[in-house]
């Protein structure tokens, strides 16, 4: 007989170690990106990514709902009353005959008699279906047409928003890169103090130093182990701050794998007719003077007359008249078509201040599409600029490196031979990191610098 009890319980074990092993694993795996796969991640989760599809969405509705002016509304009503008192109103049924009122009897007018009669029917039901079409109307057309040029710049906005983002996500990955090196260079400076502080340390043991050097090299030591600390909490923000662009769970691992000692080369300066043509804040630019247009004519079509057509057709059926249970005895059916025809006369003046605003706004509309030339254009040059200084500092700072790591080893040299000075290391080292952190920022600098580059010439999207 199979025991039901063990079996359960080697179950249970069971799927408490499979679980076990996979939250096990989980911790121990993480993510190791180079840029074209963070990207990737970016553009696939990016929240205001997705935010500006949605805006594509509600533009494509809003077309709807402008061409919905020029197609056929129908529409149904119909209704039922049950009257459940009888109206009476006096009414002529005869005349009498035998006393004219005037002239002689059998010629004369005679006075009518009157009863009350029933002057309501018990059942009354009513339908009627009504189909309205416009025909011609200038303000429509004019709705439809802006609402259809909102959608293309939606599409547009969503373009450079998508552009805007990716760009972001290249320089955080860079700044992240810049982190790492700025900790790694932390931590040898740290290692490199500690070291001039254990020598110190046994040359003060032996008698060949004072305690004022010692003191001064483990404050060296303890300043620089100050700085790792600092160091990696910029460290943990720029993570965090790379992994909520991208939508990252916080607590997921990351490794940058993108090999940041290659930079691309310095490029040149393109035809600004063709920046003009690809750049998607440009087109937006473009896009609104296109709107401000469709509202000039929108406001000349106030003063056009609309015309509409309309076909009803209502039935009715009523019954029980004096006591009679028939549905017949008022019965009809009436169709009728109409064409109305509206022409605006006058409005307070409100119509010509319309177009004049109108105007207004188109030459504001122009003026902004100048002003975004003279931008793009200056845009292109401070960056140049600033990519060729970053270049120049990149240079300076690497040959500076290889005479500061030459000086560094030979303070070091120094000291331990005891013809050297604690203040000479430290200085050393110091001019070491500045260097090496120099050349890291200059490198940053260059990529920040050749990414809003590629984002000015519309080429964001691109690595």
């Amino acid at each position: 007989m199979v025991d039901v009890k063990k079996i359960s319980v080697v179950f249970l074990l069971f799927i408490g170690i499979t679980l076990f092993s996979l939250h096990g694993q989980s911790l121990e795996t993480g993510l190791s990106l180079n840029l074209e796969e963070y990207l990737e991640r970016v553009k696939a989760n990016n929240l205001d990514i997705v935010l500006s599809g949605q805006n594509i969405l509600s533009a494509a509705e809003s077309i709807k709902q402008a061409r919905s002016a020029f197609l056929p509304s129908i529409g149904a009503t119909g209704g039922y009353i049950r009257n459940l008192r009888d109206r009476l109103q006096s009414t002529p049924v005869a005349a009498n005959g035998l006393e004219p009122v005037m002239g002689t009897p059998g010629a004369g007018i005679y006075p009518l008699i009157y009863e009350d009669r029933d002057a309501n029917y018990d059942n009354e039901l009513t339908a009627a279906v009504v189909l309205d079409q416009k025909i011609f109307d200038a303000a429509a057309l004019a709705r439809y047409r802006q609402s259809k040029t909102g959608k293309t710049m939606q599409e547009t906005v969503f373009d450079y928003t998508r552009q805007m983002v990716i760009t972001a996500a290249k320089k955080l990955y860079a700044q992240t890169q810049l982190t790492e090196a700025v900790l790694a260079v932390m931590k040898e400076a740290e290692n490199a103090s500690e070291e001039t502080y254990r020598n110190i340390e046994r040359m003060y043991t032996a008698g060949t130093t004072t305690e004022l050097n010692l003191l001064m090299a483990e404050v060296d030591w303890k300043n620089n182990s100050t700085a790792v600390f600092e160091a990696e909490r910029n460290m943990a923000l720029v993570m965090l701050a790379l992994k909520n662009l991208a939508n990252i769970p916080p607590e997921t691992a990351i490794t940058l794998t993108e090999e940041a000692g290659q930079l691309p080369e310095l490029p040149s300066m393109p035809d600004l007719i063709n920046v003009f043509t690809v750049r998607p804040d440009y087109h937006i630019q473009l896009l609104s003077k296109e709107l401000a247009d469709e509202a000039y004519r929108a406001s000349i079509g106030t003063f056009l007359p609309t015309v509409s057509a309309r076909f009803a057709y209502a039935y009715g059926n009523m019954g029980g008249y004096e006591g009679k249970g028939d549905w017949n005895a008022m019965n009809y059916s009436v169709p009728q078509v109409s064409l109305n025809i509206t022409i605006p006369l006058f409005t307070g003046g409100y119509r010509t201040s319309l177009v004049r605003n109108a105007n207004i706004n188109r030459e504001q509309a122009e003026i902004t599409i100048q002003k975004k030339r003279n931008e793009i254009e200056q845009e292109m040059t401070s960056l140049m600029l600033k990519m060729r200084e970053a270049q120049q500092k990149m240079d300076s700072a690497g040959t500076l490196e290889t005479a500061a790591l030459r000086a560094m080893a030979l303070a070091q040299i120094s000291l331990e031979n005891g013809m050297g000075t604690r203040l000479a290391v430290s200085e050393a080292s110091a001019n070491l990191s500045k260097t090496r952190l120099n050349f890291q920022n200059a490198v940053f600098e260059y990529r920040s610098a050749y990414y809003d580059w590629l984002l000015a010439v519309g080429c964001g999207a691109d690595l």
